[in-house]
């Protein structure tokens, strides 16, 4: 919104509405005559600030001291009015606030820079943000859903994502219209008598790696991963049981989508060492490997590759 009042032009994009009138009052007001003041309209700008005329806001300059109407040089081009002896020294009037904003934020950013302020004021925000998820959890949460939802509720997102995921499935030489976790679910359906025996009869719950023996957060572990492998999917020495912190930490190395190669090599020596003391029926092993075979024929079978190379087992 721009306007010109008395010759001058006032206003700027994104101006408030009171900010707009406080700008054309100012506009309104008549110049007065030098008399004897000095006439402090020059081509050099007193920091950022032009003289334009001399004002007296009150109207009686016989009661008040006259002032000097003056335009800000920054990106608004604001109207301020300024006291004579103000103009042109340091600490004084340099502009229509701009200038303050500006040393305000350097001094902010210099203050931020320092390392324990920042590390400071980083712990600050982390625990004022527990404090308000812990008071605003059902909030907290609601936002996160909708948020979730938003996005994919975006046409254009779900495409790409659906295309980036059948392009995975291909590459793995899976049927892309069957999710990946639904064949892993197929597969562990299929080989839930083999682990059942390995984890109660063979390894009788006790963890390869550590020892302990537990109950219910024992996990029997693939040494070869089924990516990379149909064939050892159903051999029981390619199965060995761990406790949750070294199926993960340990053996997976941290994250689900890897596989610690260092760990991969004992743990496939010592599944053969337990199989040979303790063999696993072939009943059992025969049951498993129809069952692969069937749900190979109806999914597709996984890629094939150089096992020692894939998992550092050679």
């Amino acid at each position: 919104m721009k306007a010109i009042v008395n010759g001058l032009e006032i206003g700027w994009e994104g101006i408030t509405d009171k900010e707009f009138h406080q700008q054309e009052r100012l506009a309104q007001l008549p110049e007065i005559p030098l008399g004897r003041a000095p006439d402090l309209r020059s081509d050099e700008p007193y920091a950022r600030l032009v003289p334009l005329y001399r004002v007296c806001p009150s109207g009686d300059p016989v009661k008040e001291r006259t002032r000097w109407l003056c335009r800000c040089t920054c990106e608004k081009n604001t109207l301020v009015v300024v006291m004579a002896q103000n103009l042109g020294k340091p600490g004084k009037t340099e502009g229509c606030g701009c200038v303050f904003k500006i040393r305000a934020a350097e001094n902010i950013k210099r203050v931020f820079a320092i390392p324990d302020i920042r590390k400071r004021n980083a712990e600050s925000c982390r625990a004022r943000m527990i404090a308000y998820q812990a008071e605003n959890k059902e909030a907290v949460r609601a936002r996160a859903f909708a948020s979730v939802e938003k996005v994919f509720r975006n046409p254009l997102f779900m495409a790409k994502k659906r295309e980036k995921v059948r392009e995975r499935r291909v590459a793995r030489n899976l049927d892309p219209d069957i999710p990946l976790s639904t064949h892993r679910v197929l597969i562990r359906n299929a080989t839930f008598p083999l682990r059942m025996h390995i984890l109660k009869v063979r390894d009788d719950y006790t963890c390869a790696m550590c020892n302990q023996r537990g109950g219910k957060r024992m996990a029997v572990h693939h040494v070869v991963p089924i990516d990379a492998s149909w064939e050892l999917v159903g051999e029981p020495r390619n199965l060995v049981t761990l406790c949750a912190t070294c199926h993960f930490q340990r053996a997976h190395g941290g994250s689900w989508k890897t596989v610690d190669a260092g760990n991969q090599l004992a743990l496939y020596f010592h599944a053969a060492d337990k199989e040979r003391l303790n063999a696993t029926p072939s009943e059992i092993v025969l049951l498993v490997r129809v069952r692969l075979d069937a749900l190979g024929r109806e999914i597709g079978r996984l890629p094939i590759v150089d096992v020692g190379n894939a998992n550092g087992l050679g």
